[in-house]
């Protein structure tokens, strides 16, 4: 489809809502397919590297410090030197008019939603 903004009518606007939410629907199914696979793959060949005839599969597990736990047991008070000063943007949107922290702001791309 090559329709400019400038040639979209509504008949363009209802095909490409329509097709929009095709795909998503695809996407939603798909994404729970590979989730499946997913699971299956780690069931069957566990962590590590396995190699077949078609692909070489890699299993691994990303880990993650969690740090409020490690907070908990290593307070600011006792071990300084593993914390750094943050800045708030609650303290800031507390302090400045919105306008004042526009320059500020960065944005995403747009995101279109369709119920």
């Amino acid at each position: 489809m090559n329709t400019t903004i400038e040639q979209a009518t509504d008949a363009h606007v209802g095909e490409w809502i329509l097709r929009l939410a095709e795909l998503k629907a695809m996407a939603e199914r798909i994404k729970e397919e590979k989730e499946t696979l997913d699971a299956r793959l780690v069931e069957a060949l566990g962590e590590g590297t396995h190699k077949h005839e078609h692909a070489t599969v890699t299993i691994s597990r990303r880990g993650t410090v969690d740090k409020k736990r490690l907070a908990a047991d290593y307070p600011a008070e006792s071990f300084p030197t593993l914390y750094e000063p943050v800045i708030s943007t609650d303290a800031m949107k507390q302090q400045f008019a919105p306008a004042a922290l526009e320059p500020y702001k960065t944005y995403s791309a747009p995101s279109v939603t369709i119920r």
